[in-house]
């Protein structure tokens, strides 16, 4: 098995041991995926270390696998399944999984890819709880909303689809909180607050909906490097917003070579923070290519950053050309680097933007949809 540094992100870069942790924090994963028809060729776990991203993968042979590692402190990882086969229908499966020290087993159960079952990590069983909740949410009020989003979509009606993609946004925040900030406030001790919290940040994330919540956790959780990393949110929140000067990085274009945000002031720049695996990120570029194609000879500039990992550069590079974003300027962390600047900006989950003036000073953030175009017609009119 092959393991590659890939790239640290805040969204999971928490790290300590923690309460519920063994100290040796060894961990073995045993997978039987037997009873499920779907034939794998290999299964692919990544997860976070403190300052890195680690991926293992392993070969399946009659469908069974295994991993091994070390973690300091329980955290949320991800198994990829690889089928056999190849072409577009070769879509991964994946598996969320909580690592924490000790033995692991993953099984399926009734011959349901989606029924597999993980046993032996206390902190995955609290994540399932949540998971089933959130499960059923999505079942009784997202897909029927996101179904009459759809039907209005065909009908072209652009106020009433606004209204409902509103209401979606208010749904999702709302049902966030109940679950994963009500989570921690029920369970301030838990090994999972940290992941609660952020998930409890909705969409866009925001740090003030998760403060009260951190703030009533006990000074041990507090001052944990998790809790820290937590606070360190807060503190680009204030740093990274409307008024304040652009932190500045430097990053590679798909060339190689090095591209430095204050090279760009003169110009209004657009930093949008996405990946070739986010599809709402992707599903936002047209929307952004109309409004460069607007306002590119005003001054306009997209600076996009990928926070792919730099052993998916293939990956990065396709996403580029299907999206017909070559136009922008692509940045990607420098191959074997550790990528900061999403920590810089407080970027926890992703889509997220920033719309920097010709002074290099923040005036907009997370702007999409036509709320971009609105933006850009009051600066360029």
């Amino acid at each position: 098995m092959k393991k590659n540094i890939i790239f640290f992100i805040l969204l999971v870069s928490f790290g300590q041991i923690v309460s519920g942790q063994k100290k040796d924090g060894y961990f073995s994963i045993q997978g039987d995926l037997s009873e499920i028809k779907t034939k794998f060729k290999k299964a692919v776990l990544l997860y976070p270390l403190p300052n890195e991203y680690i991926t293992d993968t392993a070969t399946i042979v009659d469908q069974k696998f295994s991993f091994s590692g070390k973690v300091p402190y329980p955290t949320m990882a991800s198994i990829k399944y690889l089928k056999e086969e190849k072409g577009p229908s070769n879509v991964p499966f994946i598996l969320p999984i909580f690592l924490e020290s000790g033995s692991i087993k993953i099984n399926a159960v009734d011959g349901q890819l989606n029924h597999i079952k993980v046993s032996g990590s206390s902190s995955h069983n609290e994540f399932e709880t949540l998971k089933i909740k959130n499960d059923l949410f999505l079942k009784d009020v997202i897909e029927p909303l996101g179904k009459r989003i759809k039907e209005v979509s065909v009908l072209k009606d652009t106020a009433k689809l606004a209204e409902l993609r509103k209401l979606l946004l208010e749904e999702i925040n709302r049902s966030r909180e109940s679950i994963y900030l009500g989570y921690v406030k029920e369970n301030p001790t838990s090994v999972i607050i940290y992941y609660c919290l952020i998930e409890g940040g909705g969409i866009p994330f925001s740090p003030a909906r998760i403060k009260p919540y951190f703030e009533g956790l006990a000074a041990k959780e507090k001052q944990s490097i998790q809790g820290k990393s937590i606070r360190e949110i807060f503190e680009s929140g204030v740093r990274v917003k409307p008024g304040n000067q652009a932190p500045d990085f430097t990053l590679n274009t798909p060339t190689g070579k090095d591209t430095t945000l204050s090279s760009l002031k003169g110009k209004y720049v657009f930093i949008d923070f996405w990946a070739s695996w986010c599809a709402p990120c992707r599903k936002e570029v047209p929307n952004v290519l109309k409004a460069f194609s607007n306002y590119k000879q005003k001054g306009f500039e997209v600076l996009a950053v990928s926070l792919d990992e730099p052993g998916s550069r293939d990956k990065w590079i396709k996403a580029i050309h299907a999206d017909q974003s070559s136009a922008f300027i692509h940045v990607i962390n420098r191959k074997g680097s550790i990528n900061d600047v999403a920590k810089k900006y407080g970027v926890s989950q992703i889509p997220a933007s920033f719309l920097v003036n010709p002074e290099g000073k923040i005036i907009a953030v997370n702007l999409r949809d036509e709320e971009l175009h609105k933006k850009l017609d009051d600066i360029f009119k």
